[in-house]
């Protein structure tokens, strides 16, 4: 079975492994869901971001060396996949929108454009558009 990152830190028991290779812990303490992306056999440093839509969350660890916005984009369209059934539709990657929490900008939600990195503890807000442009 694959290396997940985040066993080591938090007391927990695995979910399930999806088509993606996203593996899934549920905190013990707290009943947080965390997913992590399994990591290559070469050793990269990891970063960890937070997932939110509405009022679900999920905390995700992916390698420093995937921080685009698309690697992002992906892990959001199958976090939508699974909490949100009804939204399973073609096309969907296309409505999404991805927004960061920062709280030092005049708007706090600042939009991530495909030329964008996440960072390290960032909070990003995925939005569904009715007609989004990418």
């Amino acid at each position: 079975m694959l290396p997940f990152a985040s066993e080591s830190r938090i007391q927990g028991s695995v979910l399930d492994q999806d088509s993606y290779g996203l593996r899934s812990l549920q905190a013990k303490e707290t009943g947080e869901l965390i997913t992590s992306v399994p990591h290559s056999p070469t050793i990269l440093p990891r970063i960890t971001l937070t997932l939110q839509a509405g009022l679900s969350r999920e905390i995700f660890s992916i390698s420093s060396a995937e921080t685009n916005t698309s690697i992002v984009k992906k892990l959001a369209l199958e976090m939508i996949q699974k909490k949100f059934l009804e939204f399973g539709f073609f096309g969907i990657r296309d409505k999404i929108l991805l927004f960061r929490h920062d709280l030092t900008s005049d708007n706090i939600l600042v939009r991530l454009t495909p030329n964008d990195n996440v960072k390290d503890g960032d909070l990003i807000e995925v939005v569904l558009s009715a007609s989004a442009s990418t």
